[in-house]
């Protein structure tokens, strides 16, 4: 190779890898296709980007979702099998061996998952009664980098009757954090398992919502709780509390919710209902700067038809990107984070 062009080479290599992460950042691949999200136009693509906006912004956490079969870290393939086992594959060699199980003879009490953490892949097995959730997390070699129970049913005795009643579900995870929530009014409790250290923390209350940190949204910050009687917001972040009055809120039950610069920026909505609204609050003035109702007319669900109601919220510099789905139809809408005004929309 000619010395000149290798000097040139690794002089300019990270300017040019960083002008294509640059580009790649402001791809938002949505229904097949992909919006550019500078110019806000659609374009069509035979190919499936590899680096994109859900992928490389500090908001892939949010797509990843759960997997419910297969995960894949460091070249290794990490899948469910039966009698609650995991079979590891390596993708090169494609030498499979299953890991260490500890509850081969354990019931199931739900659907087993895994998801991808910063520095290994992690299992979480629903089992039934007492035995409650087992996590497991591995390393690319298999070795099991820690397991523990987080209990999710209490035992209650009714007439001569004694069962186990589930309290616990999962609620949310991070590539640091996986988080569980009480949907029972009589047992509040929440549970938050650090995915790094496998330690717990257990808090006796449940929340509606939760503050991710601003700076890689990977950490919990803060909780969010909606009190319908009064109609309030109420807002836990770091040392602060304190509740806002917000119109029509008992008409919702969730929150997603993102943090910029002190402002919180949060969609309430309810899964099983048309229609959320779009807040911004300051955190340091403890206000409300505005709010913006979301509700299309075409979701409008029939009498008797089933209805699911799905959010992601994230951002790209002064843009927040909301992506919902409903039955029969995907949209993607582009905001102002000024005044919360719409930009541009995407229908599927």
């Amino acid at each position: 190779m000619n010395k000149i062009f290798y000097f040139y080479l690794l002089f300019f290599l990270p300017t040019i890898l960083s002008a294509q992460d640059s580009s790649a950042l402001a791809i938002y691949p949505f229904a097949g296709r992909y919006v550019q999200l500078d110019e806000l136009r659609p374009y069509e693509s035979e190919n499936i980007a590899a680096q994109s906006f859900k992928s490389l912004s500090k908001y892939s956490s949010r797509f990843d979702g759960l997997s419910i079969d297969k995960i894949a870290f460091k070249g290794q393939l990490f899948e469910l099998i039966d009698r609650q086992g995991v079979l590891m594959t390596d993708l090169s060699s494609k030498a499979a061996k299953p890991l260490l199980n500890r509850d081969e003879k354990a019931l199931s009490g739900g659907q087993n998952f895994l998801i991808l953490a910063t520095d290994g892949a992690v299992c979480v097995k629903h089992l039934k009664g007492a035995e409650g959730y087992k996590v497991y997390k591995y390393n690319a070699a298999g070795e099991e980098v820690f397991g523990l129970q987080i209990p999710h049913s209490d035992s209650v005795s009714y007439a001569q009757l004694r069962y186990s009643r589930p309290y616990l579900n999962y609620f949310s995870h991070s590539s640091k954090q996986l988080v569980f929530n009480s949907y029972l009014e009589s047992k509040q409790k929440s549970v938050v398992l650090d995915l790094e250290k496998g330690q717990l923390s257990e808090y006796d209350f449940s929340f509606d919502g939760l503050i991710w940190d601003e700076a890689t949204d990977s950490e919990i910050r803060g909780f969010l709780q909606i009190l319908p009687d009064n109609q309030q917001l109420q807002i836990l972040y770091k040392q602060q509390s304190f509740a806002l009055p917000i119109d029509q809120l008992q008409r919702y039950e969730e929150i997603k919710t993102l943090l910029i610069d002190n402002t919180l920026y949060a969609i309430v909505f309810n899964e099983r209902a048309p229609g959320a609204l779009l807040l911004a609050i300051s955190l340091t003035e403890e206000k409300l700067l505005w709010r913006q109702l979301l509700q299309p007319k075409s979701l409008t669900p029939k009498v008797g038809q089933a209805f699911y109601n799905y959010f992601w919220l994230s951002a790209y510099k002064d843009k927040l990107l909301i992506e919902q789905l409903s039955p029969k139809q995907k949209r993607l809408s582009i905001h102002k984070m000024e005044d919360g005004q719409r930009l541009e929309q995407f229908i599927h």
